[in-house]
């Protein structure tokens, strides 16, 4: 009976020690594949940060080509028709949105990368928000809108990063422009 009750215990000793085994080893095995999948991931992350890096820096060349010229023909403004000089300064103010989207771009990047990208300034608000307006009242008027600007205190000033906070306005605008019925009022 001693050895029987021996050999049963060894028996049972043997396939526990075998299932723990294999317990252990498709344990490693799945850590080993998480790693693997998780150094792909960050070879991804990298390669997308790469990528919009590069993207932004090749969007920003021909974005210069285009403002250099704007800025030379706005500098002789007197020499201008109202006309060329109000279009001229429209391609100058939209030129200089999508250069800080680039930028925002290059921000994110930065951001992936562990940098500080949020630039607070003091803003004298009233005349930011006005010309923010102003730069997307064109839009309006191709709906024949009437685009107001309640202003209250000139002095207010706000400290916050003044690209956040044109982006935020520039689409409240542009949003409020698309969803109000042609001749309404904003």
């Amino acid at each position: 009976f001693t050895s029987s009750f021996i050999l049963i215990t060894m028996i049972v000793c043997v396939g526990i020690t075998m299932f723990l085994s294999r317990v252990r080893f498709e344990d490693f095995r799945l850590r080993h594949q998480l790693d693997s999948q998780n150094r792909e991931l960050q070879d991804l992350d990298r390669l997308k940060t790469q990528f919009f890096s590069n993207v932004s820096h090749e969007l920003r060349t021909p974005l210069t080509l285009i403002l250099g010229p704007v800025e030379n023909l706005l500098a002789r403004g007197d020499s201008l028709d109202a006309k060329v000089h109000e279009g001229l300064m429209l391609i100058h103010r939209n030129s200089l949105r999508l250069l800080k989207l680039i930028n925002d771009l290059l921000d994110l990047t930065r951001l992936d990368q562990g940098g500080d990208v949020l630039r607070k300034k003091t803003i004298m608000i009233a005349p930011y928000v006005k010309g923010i307006v102003e730069s997307v009242r064109h839009l309006g008027l191709s709906k024949q809108l009437r685009i107001k600007v309640e202003e209250g205190d000139q002095n207010l000033e706000v400290v916050a990063d003044p690209t956040r906070i044109e982006k935020v306005l520039v689409n409240l605008m542009t949003n409020a422009i698309k969803y109000t019925p042609s001749g309404g009022g904003i």
